[in-house]
């Protein structure tokens, strides 16, 4: 997850792939945090503002003959 003075906050993959735009602020964000065990995010901007963006993901799973594999954190895929 990046943000700063572009107002954004987006996310990227291990390898530096961007996944998205989770959110835009009215000023320059200063911090993120990811709250553990949840799905939410928390930005706090410098005009004083702290948001909350909540994002979901799905898991995906798969089933080939005797192999089953599900995605975890969007990237990997647990087999």
């Amino acid at each position: 997850m990046l943000a700063g003075s572009d107002k954004q906050i987006t996310l990227w993959n291990k390898e530096g792939i961007k996944l998205g735009k989770v959110g835009e602020l009215t000023d320059w964000i200063w911090t993120t945090a990811i709250h553990p065990g949840s799905e939410s995010i928390f930005a706090g901007a410098n005009n004083g503002t702290v948001a909350n963006f909540t994002i979901e993901f799905n898991r995906v799973h798969g089933l080939y003959q005797e192999r089953y594999a599900y995605r975890e954190l969007m990237t990997d895929v647990i087999i």
